[in-house]
């Protein structure tokens, strides 16, 4: 038998760069690995060597890495340790992406590709720049189109490709949180609330507009405060909130805990897979979004 092809989530942040490795079973998901390296210390956690000596502070700054000789060491080493054919999905820095929503023109049934002209000739009005990569949905009567420069695409991707690697799928981390929020049996029409070390990620119920937002830890240091910041109007009181972190967990039930905007379901990240790889880190949580791109469906 021919092993089973590894999918591998790559979640590059401004403090780390987080992976995790999954396969596919009959009845779902096997967890298979996960890396954690720090961008700021020699010591990387989860069982790997270190790769560098010394790494200078704030080596991504607003999405944009200022060292990139330093990273390409790491994903050098890194890629050595992996299997010769992997599945590799990308997570772009939040603060590289760009979105906005758009109405559709009424009366006129738009289809491809008169929808890709008319959303790129109204990304052009909306955003301040005219190099685009783009991806948009469309959502009733919106499209929420989402842009990155072009040129901070084509940088990442180089990188990748100077040390053998070339991603198959690009994405942001909120539909990374999405899709492993699905694996895991969460419903679609729920709000995300994500804590991260530096930031809190929230994505809006699938039923509505696309739309997230980041909010900084050090403004907002309580999931309470947190959901009052969320976007939740008189008519979307009724959709159910999922909290999940990065602290240390326990494969245990999903369960409650109360809050102002009423009853805030916590869930953890292995309710997501069938099948565990041994050994498992105790902040498994800390690779929910290196999860998602892993679980991220096949592009149709």
């Amino acid at each position: 038998m021919y092993p089973a092809k590894w999918y591998i989530g790559l979640d590059i942040h401004n403090h780390y760069i987080r992976a995790l490795a999954a396969t596919k079973r009959r009845h779902g998901w096997q967890f298979r690995h996960c890396w954690h390296y720090s961008l700021f210390n020699e010591t990387p956690s989860f069982g790997e060597t270190p790769l560098l000596n010394k790494v200078p502070n704030t080596p991504i700054s607003g999405g944009w890495l200022q060292y990139p000789e330093k990273l390409r060491k790491i994903l050098t080493q890194w890629r050595q340790i992996l299997p010769n054919k992997v599945k590799l999905r990308l997570a772009l820095p939040v603060q590289q992406t760009l979105q906005k929503q758009i109405p559709l023109p009424q009366h006129i049934s738009l289809q491809e590709p008169e929808l890709g002209w008319f959303v790129r000739a109204n990304a052009e009005k909306q955003f301040p720049t005219t190099d685009l990569a783009l991806d948009y949905r469309v959502h009733g009567q919106q499209i929420c189109i989402s842009a990155t420069r072009q040129k901070d695409l084509n940088f990442w991707l180089s990188l990748l490709a100077e040390v053998g690697l070339s991603p198959d799928a690009i994405d942001i981390a909120p539909c990374a949180l999405r899709y492993v929020a699905e694996f895991a049996g969460i419903p679609g029409n729920s709000w995300l609330v994500h804590q991260r070390k530096t930031d809190w990620l929230w994505l809006a119920p699938a039923s509505l507009p696309f739309s997230y937002g980041l909010v900084s830890t050090q403004s907002h240091a309580s999931l309470t405060q947190v959901i009052n910041q969320l976007p939740i109007t008189p008519d979307r009181e009724n959709y159910p909130i999922y909290y999940s972190d990065e602290q240390p967990t326990s494969l245990t039930p999903i369960k409650q805990q109360a809050s102002p905007a009423g009853s805030v379901q916590v869930w953890h990240l292995l309710s997501a897979f069938c099948h565990y790889q041994p050994p498992i880190p105790e902040n498994i949580g800390a690779f929910m979004i290196a999860a998602g791109l892993a679980l991220r469906p096949d592009d149709q």
